[in-house]
């Protein structure tokens, strides 16, 4: 049995562990000879493992051990960098998206009769003395109401855009709500704020509803997006929040904006390196999205975008055992629909519906599928926008469509998407699961959809 004594690490003698002492094939650094040190004649036969002592061997597995710490560490930093923070950038050279999330955030811009809470979140500042109105037009609640304002930093963008998304994550409990406005720097001068959609989760006070299509010289609003007629190089938002009772407020608790220019498509990008390189961490991860049909309700025809959020939810529901996370598609339906249009298409209005449920919610857009592997490989499904022709999609449910909201859920071993696609038929024997392929699917999603995303995620998940 050997001597544990000779192990402890207080008897140690490191004095004779003096590099400048060592002796390496019967040379000493202090006789270095350069001819004398070819590898090819070194001799390794006294440093022959097997003839080492104990002392040697300990000495030899702390410094094994030390390696191995130390390439573990570099992994878990590796790691850190990847996840922690929303993968939510556009690819160099197609655009920007800015987030606005917590107090250090929302400090950086405009405070006017709002405050942060302790939560994080922006709130009515009664202290402040909130200004007043009076809704003349019918836009809102048709009479008197209390409001504040919040005023984003001016985002520079690095490319010229002409397409402007904002979106945001909120609480808007009865009696209150809010609206979200954008402008766009165009040469020296900036547009009026367009206004991006007022919103209220319920209805007993304000029915949500986007504003029209706003048309001027500096551009209109096509439902949730804003369409530049000149390239901008900078956006801004305004967040305005209305109560009817000063004791009750919205709260604001993230505010996300997405830019992007004409060279955002699959042609224009095929010279930037590295943009489309695929994630494979995500390549045979199949997430255990449920499967909906929109088809199943009697007005589910334009329900896929409400479908895909539904599923979405319900995936975090079973994940996270949760309840009231599980929501039915008529009634997502219902929580989306836009009052203005009729319709339940409204990206942002369905982000921030998922929103109200507590998620963390907006919509951002990608350049190539690697953006979403990212979600894919962190256990985040997500939902994209498509726009195809007849031919251009094998195995889609139908043989056309000028935009369609499906679930992105996994990528196949090769690399191709796995999606739910809601529009598949019962009766048809269709099946929600499909493998698309991964070009036909790049090319719709990338073309006039822009690369357009849900991201809707519980708050503290594990993001890219």
């Amino acid at each position: 049995m050997r001597n544990r004594r000779r192990w402890d690490p207080r008897q140690w003698d490191l004095r004779r562990w003096d590099p400048r002492r060592w002796t390496l094939g019967r040379r000493t650094p202090r006789r270095w000879d350069s001819g004398a040190w070819d590898p090819r004649r070194w001799d390794f036969g006294d440093w022959n493992p097997r003839e080492w002592g104990p002392r040697q061997r300990g000495l030899a597995a702390l410094a094994l051990t030390g390696l191995l710490v130390a390439a573990l560490a570099a992994r878990s930093l590796a790691i850190a960098r990847d996840f922690g923070r929303p993968f939510a950038r556009p690819a160099p050279g197609n655009g920007m998206f800015q987030t606005l999330a917590g107090a250090a955030d929302f400090a950086t811009g405009t405070l006017d009769r709002v405050t942060v809470d302790a939560s994080g979140a922006l709130v009515l500042d009664p202290a402040a003395g909130l200004s007043t109105g009076t809704d003349t037009t019918g836009d809102y609640n048709g009479g008197s109401f209390f409001y504040g304002t919040y005023l984003s930093p001016e985002w520079n963008s690095a490319v010229a855009v002409n397409s402007v998304v904002a979106s945001w994550s909120a609480d808007t409990p009865d009696g209150t709500w809010l609206q979200v406005e954008a402008r766009a720097l165009q040469g020296d001068t900036w547009t009026k704020y367009y206004n991006m959609g007022v919103w209220a989760s319920g209805t007993s006070t304000v029915r949500r509803h986007s504003a029209g299509e706003q048309a001027d010289a500096g551009g209109f609003v096509d439902t949730d997006d804003l369409r530049l007629t000149r390239a901008a190089s900078a956006v801004q938002l305004r967040v305005t929040l209305f109560t009817t009772d000063p004791s009750r407020t919205p709260r604001v608790r993230r505010l996300s904006v997405v830019a992007t220019g004409p060279g955002s498509g699959l042609e224009e990008r095929a010279d930037r390196t590295g943009t489309t390189q695929p994630f494979r961490r995500a390549w045979g991860v199949d997430l255990p999205v449920p499967e909906m049909r929109q088809n199943d309700f009697p007005d589910g025809a334009g329900w896929c975008s409400p479908t895909s959020v539904a599923m979405l939810t319900a995936y975090w529901a079973n994940l996270y055992k949760k309840r009231d996370w599980r929501r039915s598609v008529p009634e997502t339906a219902a929580g989306v629909r836009d009052y203005e249009y009729g319709g339940t298409g409204n990206w942002v209005f369905n982000t921030a519906y998922a929103a109200s449920l507590g998620f963390d919610a907006y919509v951002t857009r990608y350049d190539s599928l690697a953006g979403i592997e990212r979600w894919i490989a962190a256990g985040v499904p997500v939902a994209i926008n498509i726009e195809f022709g007849p031919g251009e999609l094998d195995g889609a449910p139908m043989p056309q469509s000028d935009g369609h909201i499906i679930v992105i859920r996994g990528f196949d071993r090769r690399g191709n998407p796995i999606a739910n696609d809601p529009a598949s038929r019962r009766d048809q024997g269709e099946k929600v699961r499909i493998v698309y392929n991964r070009d036909q699917l790049e090319r719709a999603w990338q073309g006039r959809a822009e690369g357009t995303v849900y991201i809707i995620y519980p708050p503290g998940h594990r993001t890219p």
